[in-house]
């Protein structure tokens, strides 16, 4: 059973009965400080750190690094077209959605946020199109999610292809509003996961993914 993913309609029951093993995942992710002696370092839980630090205007690379920490390694053509934005596109977008997180909330686990930002049209959506489907950016639906979290950690979900697994989700699935659905149903347990750090702040999506992705991690490498 372990080595079977759990799917969609079973994850928050699963979170639910498992709460030691989500603990635990989530404390392995993060258990390791720089410099510390850990047999074993997951490098993602810096992403934290440097999405702290990122700009909400413009993509530089500080960007760069967040997504470096998850594994995510642009072309240096690809690096450059972020970075330099010629006709402002990126900028006027970013700019955006950074007005709606302030009028509206940042926070996706908030069940009276409104929804607006997942629907056809709005700047998210667009700013997705920009990073997916432009021709000179193109960087496809993985390396967008975690771009986009990078600059809105508590709002957009990471799409990854371990948890995209464990879920049965696919990148040709609406999965915004599964994910949002989702971590409001688990956030009682997600808000009981905390870490003795200063150094990162950990947004309530973010823990949901960190606890499926290392779910993932062990049933994928138990197979």
């Amino acid at each position: 059973m372990g080595k079977s993913p759990i799917g969609y309609e079973q994850a928050a029951d699963w979170i639910r009965g498992n709460g030691s093993t989500v603990k635990e995942h989530f404390k392995n992710y993060f258990d390791k400080r720089v410099g510390g002696n850990a047999k074993h370092v997951w490098h993602g839980q810096h992403f934290e750190w440097f999405a702290n630090r990122v700009a909400r205007d413009c993509f530089t690379e500080i960007d760069l690094a967040a997504i470096g920490a998850l594994s995510v390694d642009l072309p240096a053509q690809t690096a450059r077209e972020l970075i330099e934005d010629r006709d402002g596109m990126l900028r006027q977008l970013l700019m955006e959605c950074e007005l709606w997180t302030t009028t509206y909330g940042a926070d996706i686990s908030d069940p009276d946020l409104s929804s607006a930002w997942l629907e056809k049209g709005s700047c998210f959506r667009g700013l997705w199109d920009e990073l997916v489907k432009r021709e000179r950016i193109g960087l496809g639906t993985v390396k967008a999610s975690k771009l986009m979290a990078a600059k809105f950690p508590g709002l957009v979900p990471i799409f990854d292809n371990q948890v995209s697994w464990l879920l049965g989700l696919t990148e040709n699935d609406p999965w915004w509003k599964p994910m949002r659905d989702l971590v409001i149903e688990v956030k009682p347990v997600l808000d009981e996961l905390r870490l003795d750090r200063d150094d990162i702040h950990i947004t309530t999506i973010r823990k949901l993914d960190v606890v499926l992705w290392m779910e993932a991690e062990r049933r994928l490498k138990s197979k």
